[in-house]
């Protein structure tokens, strides 16, 4: 456990660094492992980008990561530990 604690603490500081960059992040939440970026057509409304996501997606898919959209906008990546 402490292991997850330790790889999702960084993929979540790295992922809000990229939020800090990026507008269309609206929002980066997670514990351990389980981590989830909100796509927002405006951060401050949080209105969906579910256009995005599904792009994003596709992109990811064809370079080999896999992770489910959830809710239309909420990419979650359920990080493997080993």
């Amino acid at each position: 456990m402490e292991r997850s604690r330790t790889i999702g603490g960084w993929a979540l500081e790295r992922l809000r660094e990229m939020q800090a960059r990026r507008p269309q992040i609206g929002d980066v939440r997670g514990l351990g492992l389980l981590i989830n970026v909100e796509l927002a057509e405006d951060r401050q409304t949080r209105v969906p980008a579910i256009d995005l996501a599904e792009r994003v997606m596709y992109q990811a898919l064809s370079r080999g990561l896999s992770f489910k959209v959830t809710m239309g906008n909420v990419i979650t990546l359920a990080l493997p530990l080993i």
